[in-house]
């Protein structure tokens, strides 16, 4: 009997602590995101030239793409941009090779401290 009434009461018991347990874990909990001390001690504005040359078939592009540096997240934003490539070769008189395609360019970066 004494027994029976322990073991009522160790499953109360642990019934009671799964409850808190699964309600404390349940409660929203605030993702803090550190701000990092500034890299540069201006923001930056320019320009990257990318060109894309291939010899076999012959071609060569080029775009211009807007690079913004932000000083204090040091967020590196590049203008995102599609490079289109075309080129043929005649081998002989029934042969031709032919690549053309397209490149969807779009970068992300950060800066970070050099720590060495």
């Amino acid at each position: 009997m004494k027994t029976e009434i322990y073991f009522r009461q160790l499953a109360t018991l642990l019934i009671i602590f799964l409850i808190y347990f699964i309600f404390t874990d349940c409660q929203k909990k605030e993702k803090t995101v550190p701000v990092p001390d500034p890299v540069l001690e201006n923001d930056y504005e320019g320009s990257l030239d990318l060109k894309f040359t291939n010899v076999f078939p012959p071609w060569s592009v080029s775009t211009r793409m807007r690079v913004h540096i932000d000083k204090d997240l040091g967020i590196i934003d590049v203008e995102n941009c599609t490079l289109s490539y075309s080129g043929d070769t005649i081998i002989n008189d029934d042969s031709k090779i032919e690549r053309t395609g397209q490149w969807e360019i779009i970068p992300i970066g950060s800066l970070m401290a050099d720590e060495g």
